[in-house]
């Protein structure tokens, strides 16, 4: 049951990162170009969809660690919420 559960930390961990570097290298390549507008960049759905799922799997990972029994409950949980908001 542990290597599970660190099977899942560690996976969590992995897509939330992406995420995440995938938002900071395309703020960084806009700034190179000169283009970075931040009302502009974050006002767009996918990137504030993107960030709060960045989120929702760093707090799962949170949860998991600390030894949240309804870690994975909550965490579909919030899945659901930010794919109907």
């Amino acid at each position: 049951m542990l290597t599970n559960k660190k099977f899942l930390i560690g996976y969590k961990l992995a897509i939330g990162q992406l995420g995440l570097s995938a938002i900071v290298t395309e703020i960084v390549v806009l700034i190179n170009r000169g283009r970075f507008n931040p009302v502009n960049f974050f006002s767009y759905f996918t990137i504030e969809s993107n960030i709060l799922i960045c989120v929702a799997f760093f707090l799962d990972v949170w949860m998991l660690a600390g030894g949240g029994a309804k870690s994975t409950a909550n965490f579909v949980a919030r899945l659901r919420y930010i794919s109907l908001s």
